[in-house]
């Protein structure tokens, strides 16, 4: 198999994106919350309104962001050793993407 670490960085990267885009539902599932909706509301207005608004850091970020810059790195090493050049530039957006998910999401939401 001649494109090997492109498709391996692939993998990599999609597996990291898509635990970025669904972290938010799987954190929800792991920390029970004992708060009402009311004081879960007006939490999050306070979070917005002081501007303290910040990426989570736990172990589900950490592990997309590694994931991520994996698949990137993989995907740099295929298009460097002349592996099929489209699957190494997509694992290596697909991972820078999802390193960063944590600062876009929160630029834009």
């Amino acid at each position: 198999m001649k494109n090997i670490l492109a498709l391996l960085g692939l993998v990599l990267a999609l597996s990291g994106l898509g635990l970025a885009i669904a972290g938010d539902n799987l954190r929800e599932q792991q920390t029970p919350t004992v708060k009402s909706v009311t004081e879960q509301a007006l939490d999050k207005g306070r979070e917005l309104w002081d501007g303290k608004r910040r990426a989570p850091r736990d172990r589900l970020a950490q592990l997309q962001m590694a994931l991520g810059a994996l698949g990137a790195l993989f995907g740099l090493a295929g298009l460097l050793k002349k592996e099929h050049p489209l699957m190494s530039l997509v694992a290596m957006a697909a991972g820078g993407s999802a390193a960063a998910w944590n600062w876009l999401a929160n630029l834009i939401f």
